[in-house]
Formats: C-alpha cells, sequence, structure tokens
C-alpha cells in the first residue's frame, strides 16, 4: 500500500499519472521531511516528525495542484460539512453463512493482533510473557472485536490492529497509550466532519 500511496494511489492508476515525477516528488519530500525531523535534537520535533512530514506534503500537494479544493466545497454542500451518524443505515439482516466466513476471518486477524501487541511490548519494553503481557494480549483481540461491532453498526468496514504503529513507536520513541487515547478522540470527532476525508484524500 505505501508503494502505490506513493505513486500517486489507486486514483493515478487509473488516470495514467502512477509514478510520475509529481507523484513520486511529494513522497520523497514527506519522507526526507520525516527522517529530518527524527534526527532532531530537539524531542519536541523528533516526536512530531511524522506529522512534520505529512504537513510539508500536504502543502507542496497543494502548491503544485494535487489537492482538488472543488471536492471539498461539494461536499459542504451535499452535507453541511457535518456526518450525523445513522446506525443500521443498509438495515440488518442475520445469514448463518456469512457468520461461518467471518469467523474464520476474524481468527487469521485475532492471531495477527496477537503477534502485533507482543511486537509492541517488545519495542515499548514490556514483557512478552507472564500474566501482564497475557492482559495485553486478550485486551488487543478484544479492542479489535469491539471495534469491528462498532464499526458494523456504524455502517463501516471492520478494523484491526496495524502493524505499521510499531514502527511508529521506534521511530518517534512515544509508546504512551495515553497518545493513542488523544488520537482516538480526534479521529473521533474528525469522523462527524466528512469534508476533512475529503481533504485529505
Amino acid at each position: 500500500m505505501g508503494v502505490v500511496a506513493c505513486g500517486g494511489g489507486f486514483g493515478a492508476m487509473e488516470d495514467g499519472t502512477f509514478g510520475t515525477l509529481r507523484n513520486v516528488g511529494v513522497a520523497a519530500a514527506v519522507l526526507l521531511s520525516v527522517l529530518f525531523f527524527n534526527r532532531s535534537k530537539n524531542k519536541y520535533l523528533r516526536m512530531s516528525s511524522i506529522v512534520l512530514g505529512l504537513l510539508i506534503g500536504y502543502i507542496l500537494a497543494c502548491l503544485i495542484g494535487i489537492v482538488n479544493l472543488g471536492e471539498v466545497m461539494e461536499q459542504i454542500r451535499l452535507t453541511g460539512g457535518i456526518n450525523i451518524l445513522t446506525p443500521f443505515k443498509y438495515g440488518l439482516a442475520f445469514d448463518p453463512a456469512c457468520f461461518i466466513a467471518i469467523g474464520l476471518v476474524y481468527l487469521i486477524t485475532a492471531i495477527e493482533a496477537t503477534g502485533d501487541v507482543t511486537a509492541n511490548s517488545m519495542i515499548s519494553g514490556k514483557p512478552i510473557e507472564g500474566k501482564e503481557y497475557l492482559d495485553r494480549v486478550s485486551g488487543g483481540v478484544l479492542a479489535d472485536g469491539v471495534n469491528s461491532f462498532l464499526a458494523g453498526i456504524f455502517n463501516s468496514f471492520p478494523n484491526s490492529i496495524f502493524a505499521q504503529n510499531n514502527g511508529i513507536i521506534q521511530l518517534t520513541g512515544v509508546a504512551s497509550r495515553y497518545v493513542g487515547y488523544y488520537i482516538s478522540g480526534m479521529l473521533l470527532l474528525l469522523g462527524l466532519f466528512p469534508v476533512v476525508g475529503v481533504i485529505f484524500h
């Protein structure tokens, strides 16, 4: 997915602009910015390296005309800028065959979650055996299930733990779960404003 994003995304594949110098140049600017700030002696710049790199890339994309603000205005016109969540907007039905298929998929994601939480524990300096470790793993798998349950209620796709977050911890040196709380709160608020999704599309 990262390579696709660097080339311009799936939209660029469709319109023939995938891998152009403009798209790759923006991706390179983001990567170099992240590396630059990550090597800073200032701890705040170092911890914010990913956000700063994305911000620089977005500003650059705006300047060279990659960002289409017309879509933003259209989204505001259609929704008023606010997304009112409607539970089970597309209805609710139960199909036993779906339970079996999704159950198998979730078994795989549970195994993935166990590996991701283990890696997370290792790079965070937490134990990878014993009661504390088992509590962390069971909590991670449970969170996966609860999140996917809520996503279904609010008409979205199921989700799972992302191994990429372990890379972010290694890059920034920040492993506090309170950061996750703040970010999840921000994402919850941003979900109410679909125009934000259009801006960062």
